[in-house]
C-alpha cells in the first residue's frame, strides 16, 4: 500500500524498563497480527539518526507514537522530523487504566505485561482503522453514488467527437437526469487519483467517436502528467 494510504507507528526505543518493552510489544502486536495492510513500524533510532526514509515515512503519514515514559521520545522525535503525531499513547497511562497488568521483565515481558501491550494496540488499532477511512474518502470524488459514470471522446478535430458529446450530454440531461455522472476525458487522464478513482466508483459507459481499431490508446498517466488548466 502507498504511503498515502498508511499510518507509521513509532515505539519506545528504552531497553532499561518494562514498559519500553511494553511499548515495542503493543506496536508489534498493531503492526504484525492487527492492522498489517495499514501500519508501518518505523523504528524510533532511525529517527534519531536522520535516516531520510524514515523521516520521509513520518512526514507524509500520520503516526501513533507508543511511549514508554514521560519523555515521551517517540513522540518528540516524530515531531522534530516534521510529522504529526495523530495518537499518543503511554504505556505509564495505560497501566494506571489496568493496575491489573503490572509488566515486569525486559529482554522477556511477563504474561501481565504482555496483556497491556495487547491492550494499547487494540486502542490503537481503532484509531488507525478511523484514520483509514478517512484517508480513503479523501481521495474519492464527492459525487453521489448509484449511478452509471459517463465518459465521452473529447476530440475536437472530427465530426463523431462532436456527436459523442452531445450523446453524453443528451443522457445526462434528457434520458437518464438523476442517474448518470460524467467527468471531463483529459482530467480524468491528467488529473489525479481521485479523478481516476471515477472509474473504480462508478460503472463506465465510454461514447467513443473512433472506431475501436483507429482509437489511439492513451499514455499511463504518472504523477509528473501535466494538469488541465482550471477553467
Amino acid at each position: 500500500m502507498s504511503q498515502d494510504k498508511q499510518v507509521v507507528v513509532v515505539p519506545c526505543s528504552g531497553i532499561g524498563k518494562a514498559f519500553g518493552s511494553v511499548a515495542r510489544e503493543a506496536g508489534y502486536v498493531l503492526c504484525d497480527e492487527l492492522r498489517p495492510e495499514t501500519t508501518r513500524l518505523v523504528a524510533l533510532s532511525k529517527l534519531v539518526l536522520g535516516d531520510e526514509e524514515a523521516r520521509e515515512w513520518v512526514r507524509r503519514c500520520p503516526a501513533i507514537a507508543i511511549d514508554g515514559c514521560k519523555l515521551a521520545c517517540a513522540a518528540t522525535l516524530v515531531q522534530q522530523s516534521g510529522g504529526a503525531v495523530a495518537r499518543q499513547a503511554a504505556v505509564l497511562d495505560a497501566y494506571r487504566r489496568h493496575k491489573e497488568l503490572k509488566p515486569d521483565g525486559i529482554a522477556e515481558l511477563n504474561a501481565q505485561g504482555k496483556q497491556l501491550a495487547r491492550v494499547m494496540a487494540r486502542s490503537s488499532r481503532r484509531r488507525s482503522m478511523s484514520f483509514a477511512r478517512r484517508l480513503l474518502e479523501a481521495t474519492m470524488p464527492r459525487l453521489p453514488q448509484r449511478k452509471v459514470g459517463i465518459i465521452s471522446c473529447s476530440g475536437e478535430e472530427i465530426a463523431e467527437g462532436t456527436v459523442s458529446r452531445l450523446a453524453a450530454l443528451k443522457v445526462l440531461h434528457e434520458t437518464r437526469p438523476g442517474q448518470t455522472v460524467t467527468i471531463c476525458l483529459p482530467l480524468f487522464l491528467a488529473g489525479g487519483e481521485g479523478e481516476r478513482t471515477f472509474a473504480k466508483f462508478y460503472p463506465p459507459s465510454p461514447s467513443t467517436g473512433a472506431s475501436s481499431s483507429a482509437r489511439p490508446t492513451a499514455p499511463k498517466p504518472t504523477r509528473d502528467s501535466p494538469r488541465p488548466a482550471s477553467s
